[in-house]
């Protein structure tokens, strides 16, 4: 790989024995040309390893090295280069987060296959140039490639590269919040994988399929996709995917709370990114992270996660990733009452989030802002901005993120005195949040309505919703939030009912 013998460095022979004898390997990552095929560098280490047992047998070697870019040179002249090479060394530009090469390369591919009339190769180069424009942001011209290579290969009868093409529109409408495009389009990837009897295929279907579920709160079948296609992933020896995997379902667990299970599957995706030189996905994991320890009030463990996050993800020029990470660092001065820098940051992200067209970044962004102004007691400004994040969410099709929205709409009505407004406001919350399994929101707004009716001498009414709550609570864990419920059930003067529940805090989903 680099015309040099290993221990090039060292003359004597007697170093050199030395070296060997101590386990002091030869590195394979100082050196500039090496960084094009991490993956390849990280199989050479294993296989170097000083514990035989550990290191991988002929088969793993064998199904490792089937998954890495590979090409061989043109014949001829060394600097004419053709349309198989350039899409190989393409590809290994954007597997290392290197998005502008990869795209030069995917460019000068096109030009020499349609020349030669290679419509195989023309149609793989429209393929890569969709993912490389995706990855830029460049969603339009993403969509086109894709569509022209989805034509070529339909035409053909091609149902691997028909189902490859399908992920990538998916993908588009993915980044664009059409989820149900989005979705159409992923469970036709997976329809022709199926028929073309291509794994890896599936697999990534399955990944995008899991990314849909999770986002619709459909967190069971979001697991077993992402599972499936771990399962395929480590089969087949495909390190990227099962990092993938690995991630996603570490996504997952952290919507279900599963805090430990979360942390444990994104540092072994983050470590399994590192390796193979995956930047892009390895500041993904290093973001979960980041949320993960904030959901534990960890937040000095995730400032450090979004700051290195957000690190690579100016390196690698994703300005999606920079946004979300901003997110992120943004939530932790809200946490600890610096709301002018949360402010800040919030309107930084929202900024990026509205020139790329990310309408769910976009909701986010609203939705933390609405509770920054809301903190600061600026209701009216919390209330105009909770409206356009639900609206944002709607178009998102994230019925989670509205029901927190329409709770924080609420709530600022209510401190408004917009009590008809503020009741409405609760009982969409509460409708939404049974909905999606949001139980901690769901309980708000149950006891919020209680109040409500409550306060205007409709007991019957105050008493189903208090009712509700408790039955909840009853299986949610705290004590303290449960006899407060129950008092406020029980009280016939609503305002000691009220004084009882809001000295209570339920942790919402943040």
């Amino acid at each position: 790989m680099t015309n040099k013998t290993p221990y090039h460095e060292i003359r004597q022979e007697g170093q050199l024995v030395l070296s060997i004898l101590e386990g002091k390997l030869p590195s394979t990552r100082e050196q500039k040309q090496m960084s094009p095929m991490l993956q390849l560098c990280s199989l050479v280490v294993d296989c170097w390893n000083l514990d035989a047992r550990e290191r991988p047998d002929t088969a793993r070697c064998k199904a490792l090295l089937e998954w890495m870019p590979s090409a061989v040179p043109s014949p001829g002249r060394a600097e004419v280069r053709s349309p198989q090479l350039l899409l190989k060394i393409g590809d290994m530009h954007r597997l290392q987060s290197r998005p502008d090469e990869a795209l030069e390369s995917f460019k000068k591919a096109l030009e020499i296959s349609r020349h030669t009339e290679d419509h195989k190769a023309t149609a793989g180069a429209m393929l890569l140039l969709g993912e490389a424009y995706k990855d830029l942001s460049r969603f339009f011209e993403a969509e086109l490639n894709f569509k022209s290579a989805l034509e070529f290969y339909d035409q053909g009868g091609d149902r691997t590269g028909m189902g490859t093409a399908l992920i990538g529109l998916g993908s588009v409408y993915d980044a664009l919040s059409d989820i149900s495009e989005a979705e159409m389009h992923y469970r036709q990837a997976l329809d022709a994988f199926s028929q073309a009897h291509n794994d890896l295929g599936r697999a990534n279907s399955m990944v995008k399929l899991g990314r849909i579920y999770k986002g619709q709160s459909k967190l069971v079948q979001a697991a077993e996709c992402y599972d499936n296609a771990g399962e395929i992933y480590m089969r087949i020896g495909d390190e990227m995917g099962r990092a993938n995997a690995l991630l996603g379902l570490g996504r997952v667990r952290h919507a279900q709370s599963q805090a430990d299970d979360a942390e444990r599957k994104c540092k072994e995706a983050e470590e399994l990114y590192s390796r193979i030189g995956g930047e892009l996905g390895r500041a993904n994991a290093l973001e979960t992270l980041g949320d993960i320890y904030r959901a534990q009030s960890n937040y000095p463990e995730a400032k450090s996660r979004y700051v290195e996050a957000g690190e690579i993800y100016g390196r690698v020029h994703d300005e999606l990733g920079q946004a979300n990470a901003r997110l992120g660092l943004g939530r932790i001065h809200y946490f600890h009452s610096e709301y002018s820098q949360a402010e800040s940051v919030y309107k930084q992200a929202l900024d990026i989030y509205t020139r790329v067209g990310d309408v769910l970044g976009r909701a986010n962004a609203f939705a933390w802002l609405a509770d920054t102004y809301r903190a600061q007691s600026s209701y009216l400004t919390a209330e105009e901005t909770y409206v356009r994040a639900n609206d944002a969410y709607m178009h998102a099709s994230d019925d989670l993120g509205r029901s927190n929205t329409l709770l924080g709409l609420g709530q600022v009505r209510q401190a408004q005195s917009k009590i008809a407004e503020a009741e409405t406001a609760f009982a969409e919350a509460a409708e939404l949040s049974e909905r999606v399994g949001n139980k901690a929101v769901q309980i708000h707004a149950l006891m919020s309505l209680g109040l409500i009716c409550g306060n205007r001498g409709d007991y019957r009414a105050a008493e189903n919703h208090f009712a509700e709550a408790v039955v909840i609570l009853s299986g949610f864990g705290n004590e303290s939030a449960l006899k407060a419920a129950q008092q406020a059930l029980e009280e016939t003067e609503v305002k000691v009912a009220y004084m009882a529940w809001n000295s209570q805090e339920i942790k919402l989903s943040s």
